[in-house]
């Protein structure tokens, strides 16, 4: 399928949303996961839970031909899995720094107040070994 546009204009303003920002339908937000954990801790799950204003967008790191696999992430293999609520990521093992970053993004395709739920990193073999963020509201016009 061929799409033609006469115009595209983009427009980036990236910046840390504040607690009074508005957000509009249509708008596009990159949502940021960074992670510290030990050095070489294994079987590590990243749930970051997206309100239900928010839609993911598809990532240029996908690989087309294995989905789910991340391409380039500093020599993990990662995999990511997009679910209704939620944009996971699992990783077999950490590196030495025992740090992890992750960003994927996300449209904007309702109106209203919304809540956006902890993002949480756990061990899949144990998950009495957990952290989480704090949930925060979204206003969108």
């Amino acid at each position: 399928m061929l799409s033609r546009y006469k115009e595209t204009r983009v427009e980036y303003e990236n910046a840390p949303l504040g607690a009074n920002d508005t957000l509009k339908v249509g708008d596009i937000v990159t949502v940021y996961l960074d992670v510290s954990a030990n050095a070489g801790d294994r079987y590590l799950c990243i749930e970051g839970a997206r309100p239900s204003c928010l839609e993911p967008i598809s990532s240029r790191f996908d690989d087309p031909k294995k989905p789910g696999l991340l391409k380039v992430l500093g020599g993990l293999a990662v995999t990511k899995e997009e679910r209704d609520t939620s944009t996971n990521f699992y990783i077999p093992e950490l590196g030495r720094d025992g740090r992890v970053s992750f960003r994927y993004e996300c449209v904007v395709v309702a109106a209203g107040q919304f809540t956006s739920l902890p993002a949480r990193a756990f061990d899949m073999y144990d998950e009495s070994r957990q952290g989480h963020s704090a949930s925060d509201t979204l206003t969108v016009k």
